[in-house]
């Protein structure tokens, strides 16, 4: 855990140290699942259970407390997921923008981390949605502070050139968007299967 903190505390502090140290830090997909993907996103699936279940909004019925368990269930399983699927297109675009360095090297690992640690300030800003009222403004500064983080990272971890992380960023700011739209819409669509209704995604996601 002390590690986690440090590492946390990193990023988003000291990113440029951060990405260099990350840059050639030996490190395997499931350590990296395992000490830092799972253990944030869990701990932002339980803020929202708490900030929806227990919480709630001042003129707003909180829904059942397994409905909203099911609910963060699924966001975090679908965390995990999709953290890989924007690794992927991280590393299906190097090439793709012409960055001849990130061409015939073994890369996902690299474009894995960039995926992990620049989702930090989002997790962290999960946290807050333990307070429902403050989730409009974190998710915002979280998502204006990972896109930050992605502007460092892509040139750092995927030798990308400095004319081509505009777009580079851009396109993965897009695809990663996509994603986790795509992601409440299924989870509202399960829930809306499983229970006749589903958690609002715009109050509670």
């Amino acid at each position: 855990m002390a590690d986690l903190v440090q590492r946390v505390k990193e990023i988003v502090l000291r990113p440029r140290a951060a990405w260099a140290a990350i840059n050639t830090e030996p490190t395997t997909t499931a350590a990296l699942y395992v000490q830092y993907i799972a253990p944030l996103a869990g701990l932002s699936a339980l803020a929202r259970l708490i900030g929806v279940a227990v919480v709630g909004f001042p003129v707003i019925a909180r829904p059942p407390f397994w409905t909203v368990l099911v609910w963060a269930t699924l966001y975090f399983v679908f965390e995990l997921l999709a953290v890989d699927v924007i690794a992927f297109v991280i590393d299906w675009l190097g090439p793709r923008l012409g960055c001849p360095e990130c061409e015939g090297q073994p890369r996902h690992m690299q474009a894995l981390k960039i995926a992990a640690y620049a989702r930090t300030p989002l997790w962290i800003a999960g946290l807050l949605m333990i307070i429902p009222t403050l989730q409009v403004v974190a998710l915002v500064v979280g998502g204006i502070y990972s896109a930050y983080l992605l502007w460092l990272g892509i040139p750092e971890l995927m030798r990308a050139p400095k004319h081509r992380i505009p777009v580079y960023t851009f396109l993965t700011v897009v695809a990663a968007a996509g994603v986790y739209g795509l992601i409440r819409i299924l989870v509202n669509a399960i829930l809306a299967m499983a229970f006749g209704f589903a958690v609002d995604a715009r109050d509670y996601s």
